[in-house]
């Protein structure tokens, strides 16, 4: 898919954050990987329809607010995963590999 569409994905540029695995009791479970990286200001969003339907670009602690407000539907993994980064001032100290930082995401 990539090459049909003369796409390069720059994946030096991500930094794995977290991964979460819901507990076996529950019936509803997913395994999920988190990863961050800094996104040019100019980047275009494309939606596919299904998995993503539509996005906005808000900081870590807003995304909070508005999930407690019952504005934005997030599920727990995406909760505390945005808790966690909401504690870094600045997207380069975010971006510091996990074994090379001091503050360990869950």
């Amino acid at each position: 898919m990539l090459a049909a569409e003369e796409l390069l994905l720059p994946l030096d540029r991500l930094t794995y954050f977290s991964h979460w695995i819901t507990p076996e009791p529950f019936e509803l479970r997913y395994d999920v990987r988190f990863f961050v990286t800094q996104v040019p200001s100019d980047q275009a969003v494309i939606h596919d329809g299904v998995e993503l339907t539509g996005h906005v670009w808000i900081r870590p602690a807003e995304a909070i607010k508005q999930y407690e407000q019952g504005q934005l539907d997030m599920i727990l993994p995406q909760i505390i995963t945005l808790e966690d980064i909401k504690h870094f001032k600045t997207i380069r100290r975010l971006l510091i590999p996990p074994e090379n930082a001091t503050f360990l995401p869950h």
